[in-house]
């Protein structure tokens, strides 16, 4: 876990004590520290099996309509990331007809959202495994299971530097049990993966009252916004406009 007692850059015109103790964590000793990491353990091996087991005994991967887009994507970026090749070509032009029914141009819109936008930084992380012989399939598995310390670490962390290490440990051991469905914390996509980074941004930003440049230059909404979440590269309008 990220240490809460590093010295963050201070204002000279500040008192000494103020500069240098301003950022330490309430609770700081041996039993607080023991209480919170304790705590991240047990996040770490409840959410674990809630969210491993079912990841690693199941052929497909959980909510299939969001995971397999993001596998498909990853594999378009890295073999046709400029979506010129015939293939690609082809398939879009299958989508750009006119619909019969507006349930027909629903499925279409669903469609077209491969085509559409592209998430590079969770991609790469996809390809990066994929190089040392892992599947697609696989390197999601492996990015979800990191993302379950991920998380942990990331809350343990806010939470100590907003009430204290033992407040931070005893939340941490109650919310292990909690099980946020659907997307939210279960398996990781671009935009919770942007928030597991953000935890660390903040804490560090609360941690230090606000003298944290280099986090700030790594805020949440350019986490979000430029570099895992969409990234859009549209060659051509949308199916359901204009037709």
């Amino acid at each position: 876990m990220p240490a809460l007692s590093k010295e963050c850059p201070g204002n000279p015109s500040e008192p000494n004590d103020l500069r240098l103790h301003s950022h330490e964590p309430k609770g700081s000793g041996r039993f607080s520290w023991a209480a919170c990491v304790a705590g991240v353990l047990i996040w770490c091996i409840a959410q674990g099996y809630l969210i491993l087991m079912p990841l690693y005994t199941r052929a497909m991967l959980p909510e299939p309509d969001d995971t397999l887009p993001y596998i498909l994507r990853t594999a378009k970026m890295a073999e046709c990331f400029s979506q010129d090749c015939p293939a690609l070509v082809d398939l879009r032009e299958q989508l750009y007809v006119p619909s019969p029914t507006h349930e027909a141009a629903t499925y279409r819109a669903w469609a077209a959202g491969a085509f559409g936008s592209q998430h590079p930084l969770f991609s790469l992380l996809l390809l990066g495994l994929n190089r040392f012989g892992i599947d697609l399939l696989s390197s999601y598995k492996v990015i979800c299971s990191a993302a379950v310390a991920l998380f942990g670490v990331g809350f343990a962390y806010l939470l100590a530097a907003l009430f204290g290490l033992p407040a931070a440990g005893v939340a941490m051991a109650f919310l292990a049990l909690k099980v946020f469905p659907d997307t939210g914390l279960n398996y990781v996509v671009p935009s919770n993966l942007a928030m597991g980074l953000s935890l660390f941004v903040l804490a560090r930003v609360i941690s230090c009252r606000g003298r944290a440049p280099w986090c700030l230059a790594l805020a949440p909404w350019q986490w979000r916004e430029f570099i895992l979440s969409d990234c859009c590269i549209r060659s051509s309008p949308w199916p359901w406009r204009g037709r």
